[in-house]
């Protein structure tokens, strides 16, 4: 238990009055009256609060949270005391979600009920333990107040990657290619691809015929088709310490995974096989490309729990590691970062044995307050400096982009905001130039 503001000020009235009896020894016996009835109303009031006050309170949340979302949470409280009690509860949060507010004040009568909700917006992915509800209640005389503190069922929550955008995601993906005049059709799933030229026989439908290999040949010729078969596409995604930059408050880590989750997501709505890896120092996490239902929920539970490792990346295993996991060619999309031409000269080998067997697409980051530095006027030797800085780190960018063009990778250099509705529409579009 507590003494209150009400009790402190009440004590502080009482001493005034003792001081002020040294003057006046009138007020003396009128402020031992005071103590004493201060003191009696406390110990009475201690006895209530203890004896009567009866409270019950229960969490309710979303079974999964989203990274850079808005949550909702509520706490329901209930009062079982008899008479009219004054309440602040506090909800202890993860000790990681501490910069928010879960706390507020409210009276209730017997056997009232109020719900409180407050929103929680996690900046990090992972598992986080809440702790318990903590009331602190006082009784109409407000001189004590009591603490109480109330476990709850649910205690662990799962902060997952942004899964409430997916939709959205695709939808701006589609319609901007759409506003940028892309006149092909994605081909329509069943649809059936060329596979060989073979002689007619009878049964063959006539529309099936080859007419220019029949005249070349002098003889009837039919063209043969096989069903268009799903595409494996496999994004990997790099865990080393490039990847700890911060932008919008998340690192390029989340950002990356928040991609990868919205191009999976497609892929697999357009009947294609998605699939996931992680690595850093070695190959961490792999999710194999699949159609399975659950598949999206595979790829959530593989990536909610990544984290930056700060330690190099090797990217020595993964040819070796796709040849085990892909046994067709398919579209690779890797999300990494490069900080200088050189750092993706060192790796250029490994993606030349990549892009030989596979469509490689690497993603990787635009820094809009370097660009922004690269355009102002400088006005001092400072800002003259910074400006060179950041037109040199553009032009290795660019650099990094004609590099890996010219050895057969496809690249996108794209702003976190960007990132996941630029990686969407980027595989649309070679889906529609037939690249995959």
């Amino acid at each position: 238990m507590y003494l209150t503001p009400r009790f402190f000020a009440l004590l502080a009235i009482t001493a005034l009055l003792a001081a002020v009896a040294y003057w006046l020894p009138a007020l003396y016996p009128a402020a031992i009256i005071v103590l004493i009835a201060l003191v009696a109303l406390t110990i009475a009031d201690a006895i209530t609060a203890f004896a009567a006050i009866r409270v019950k309170a229960r969490r309710t949340m979303p079974q999964l949270f989203c990274i850079g979302s808005k949550n909702k949470v509520s706490i329901e409280v209930e009062s079982e005391a008899r008479i009219k009690v004054h309440l602040r509860i506090q909800d202890e949060l993860p000790p990681e979600m501490c910069y928010h507010d879960a706390q507020y004040d409210t009276s209730l009568s017997s056997r009232e009920t109020a719900t409180y909700n407050y929103t929680l917006e996690p900046k990090e992915r992972g598992k986080f333990s809440y702790g318990d509800i903590i009331v602190f209640a006082r009784t109409p005389l407000q001189l004590i107040e009591r603490k109480i503190r109330i476990a709850t069922d649910r205690a662990h929550i799962e902060v997952y990657p942004n899964f409430k955008r997916l939709e959205h995601v695709e939808l701006a993906a589609i319609s901007t290619t759409q506003h940028e005049g892309e006149k092909r059709q994605l081909r329509p799933i069943g649809q059936t691809d060329f596979e060989h030229i073979r002689d007619y026989v009878p049964g063959d439908e006539y529309r099936h015929i080859n007419w220019k290999a029949t005249a070349r040949t002098g003889r009837l010729e039919v063209n043969t088709y096989q069903e268009q078969r799903a595409q494996n596409v496999m994004c990997i995604i790099d865990k080393g310490r490039t990847m700890q930059r911060t932008f919008n408050n998340m690192a390029l880590l989340d950002h990356a995974i928040n991609s990868t989750l919205a191009l999976s997501y497609c892929v697999l709505k357009h009947h294609d096989m998605a699939g996931t890896m992680t690595f850093d120092a070695k190959i961490d996490t792999t999710v194999p490309p699949s159609q399975k239902k659950n598949q999206i929920k595979l790829i959530l539970r593989s990536l909610y729990d990544q984290q930056v490792t700060y330690s190099e990346s090797d990217f020595s295993p993964l040819p070796t590691h796709l040849d085990k996991a892909l046994h067709s060619r398919s579209l690779v999309v890797l999300f990494t970062d490069f900080n200088t031409l050189n750092q993706m000269r060192r790796q250029l080998p490994y993606f030349r044995m990549i892009a030989r067997k596979h469509c490689l697409l690497i993603v990787f980051f635009r820094d809009k307050e370097v660009e922004a530095l690269a355009d102002i006027t400088p006005s001092n030797d400072k800002e003259y400096k910074q400006q060179a800085i950041a037109e040199n780190f553009i032009l290795q960018q660019q650099t990094i982009a004609a590099e890996l063009r010219q050895n057969g990778i496809y690249s996108l250099h794209t702003t976190v905001k960007d990132m996941p509705a630029n990686t969407v529409r980027t595989y649309l579009t070679m889906k529609q130039q037939g690249v995959i």
